[in-house]
């Protein structure tokens, strides 16, 4: 049965009552459910990113849409969280029954906010329509270039003109309608072919009628990466950064960053996680910071998997399989409220960006 909006609101409600008394008291079995799922979408994509997998033609068959009668099944429990991101590790838009899913998710769990993540090619007028029409979005567009020739160069396709009409387009029906999006982002991860965009950045993104702006560190997914990593570059980034910060003040765009351009060195992940020095073991260690989202989050993959944040890649179950429930309880889960806030955390949330304090 469908709950009507009303009654799907103070369901929500309660929910997050309940999940911030647990979050309070460090509860490692919740009684409250997810206040955030992550469900895929599909995989596909139209680009072919530097700092991505591989997206050649030779790997085509490596990727795959995710349909509707696969995806309601692990749309099962949404009535009691707050978000649900509908995307995955592609370009949600480029799968045909993404529509489909759309309105399945909006028409059974009415009120629930959808956040969409797309690289902005396919976001057409249509789209654009259909989200105002929902009033309760929010968007954020994967962009990582300035200019036509950077994006060349960072996404291996010529589809800057494309995107950017769209996004302008987007960003003038916004003005004109009556709200809904609680947030219009764009987003541009930093690696050395690009990073000397970051000022003119914030311009595109006022251009385009964003509200703010995500700066992100490449995720080393690929120890080729290197060569592409801006780790070396701290010096430079930051004065960069500066320049940004203050076009973004005279804009009135805000500015988040999964980059320590405060009081850590820039790539801290070099210095503190992942590599030969732990956190712990640094020379200037850190006082990790609190995370609490193994209390509010859960995202799945297009086989079920399941994960608690995008950071750790600690697997903390199958959907499929386990259902939500067993996931959310499971040893996993549990094992990581018991130990994440504690003196002894888990290796792989010692060199997290969050309980470094590098990113919220």
């Amino acid at each position: 049965m469908t709950l009507g909006k009303p009654m799907s609101a103070k369901v929500r409600e309660m929910n997050l009552e309940l999940n911030r008394m647990e979050t309070i008291f460090q509860k490692e079995r919740l009684v409250s459910a997810p206040l955030m799922v992550q469900l895929p979408t599909g995989t596909r994509c139209n680009l072919r990113c530097i700092f991505c997998t591989d997206r050649t033609p030779a790997m085509a068959g490596a990727y795959r849409d995710l349909g509707l009668e696969e995806f309601i099944p692990m749309a099962h429990g949404l009535e009691t969280a707050a978000t649900v991101q509908l995307w995955g590790w592609g370009e949600p838009l480029l799968n045909p029954e993404y529509g489909a899913i759309f309105d399945y998710v909006t028409a059974n769990y009415p009120g629930i906010q959808i956040n969409v993540s797309t690289n902005g090619t396919l976001f057409d007028a249509a789209w654009h329509r259909r989200l105002l029409a929902y009033a309760n979005f929010s968007l954020n567009v994967s962009v990582n270039a300035a200019t036509r020739s950077t994006y060349r160069l960072v996404t291996g396709t010529d589809l800057f003109g494309r995107m950017a009409a769209n996004l302008r387009g987007f960003g003038r029906r916004l003005r004109e309608s009556a709200g809904g999006c609680s947030q219009y982002s764009v987003s541009f991860v930093v690696v050395r072919e690009n990073l000397h965009e970051i000022p003119a950045f914030v311009d595109l993104a006022a251009e385009f009628g964003a509200g703010h702006v995500q700066f992100m560190d490449m995720m080393a997914i690929n120890p080729s990466f290197g060569v592409i990593s801006a780790g070396s570059e701290g010096g430079r980034v930051r004065e960069l950064f500066a320049e940004a910060l203050q076009r973004a003040a005279m804009a009135g765009i805000s500015i988040g960053t999964f980059l320590p351009y405060g009081e850590h060195d820039y790539l801290a992940m070099d210095k503190y996680g992942g590599g030969a020095v732990a956190a712990a073991e640094a020379e200037e260690p850190v006082a990790l910071k609190p995370c609490y989202e193994p209390w509010r989050n859960m995202l799945v993959s297009s086989d079920g998997t399941a994960s608690l944040c995008c950071r750790s890649g600690l697997v903390t179950g199958n959907l499929r399989n386990d259902g939500l429930e067993g996931v959310w309880n499971g040893d996993i889960y549990r094992f990581v409220r018991k130990t994440v806030n504690s003196a002894d955390p888990p290796d792989v949330c010692r060199n997290c960006p969050v309980k470094l304090g590098i990113s919220s």
